[in-house]
């Protein structure tokens, strides 16, 4: 099943046109770490939304300290029931002439320990002893705007920025961001996602904000970190 699957987003992936950022396939690696996903209902959310542009931003180099967080093969998941919400998101915005890039999905718990620990910016990661971050339970999602040619949109801030820009109230005095975040802002409400207040990019699945979701570590899914 889960083999079938890669061929057929691979596929599907591969047919949306040049992009303009880097675009990240499922790859055959995944597979394993997939099937195990499904067992927490989590999903890759290229099985979902075919055509929706993935690029984690921590699979990069200068992620953390000049180094990568996850492996080059680290699939996009979120739960099921959230990964469905962020297809309505799309679909509003492609309809408008956008789309949605994801820079980040479910994060395993490890990692969310090691951004607390060795981030110059810490502040922007939940500590544990607060709750865990929805991410690491797959019902939060970081994303930003593209338009219809895979081209970035200009945004307040890049991807985990610290400045005073941040926020999802855009102060800023470009017009043009403003209605790009509001944009997406207005997608992402509409399709179920609770808004951060101090990070533009961050959506939280609002229907599952109101009970802990369990945590997924990257030993549960035999994901290798670097």
């Amino acid at each position: 099943m889960f083999r079938f699957l890669f061929l057929l987003i691979l596929t599907l992936g591969t047919s949306c046109g040049t992009r303009k950022i880097a675009f990240q396939p499922v790859t055959e690696g995944m597979l394993p770490i997939l099937e195990r996903a499904a067992e927490r209902d989590l999903v890759d959310v290229r099985e979902v939304i075919p055509d929706i542009v993935v690029d984690l931003r921590y699979s990069h180099p200068g992620a953390l300290r000049g180094k990568a967080v996850y492996p080059k093969e680290m699939p996009c998941l979120l739960l099921r029931q959230t990964a469905e919400r962020l297809k309505v998101a799309q679909e509003a915005l492609k309809l408008q002439g956008y789309q949605l890039c994801v820079w980040d999905a479910w994060r395993p718990a490890e990692v969310q320990l090691k951004f607390l620990s060795e981030s110059e910016n810490p502040d922007l990661f939940r500590h544990p002893d607060e709750g865990w971050s929805g991410h690491c339970g797959g019902c939060a999602v970081d994303v930003t705007l593209l338009d219809r040619e895979g081209r970035l949109c200009k945004m307040p801030t890049w991807h985990d920025e610290a400045s005073e820009h941040t926020g999802y109230h855009y102060r800023g005095g470009s017009k043009k961001v403003g209605w790009n975040l509001h944009r997406l802002q207005r997608a992402m409400h509409g399709a179920g996602f609770r808004i951060l207040e101090s990070e533009w990019w961050h959506f939280d699945d609002t229907s599952l904000t109101t009970h802990a979701v369990p945590v997924v570590t990257a030993e549960q899914l035999g994901v290798g970190l670097p």
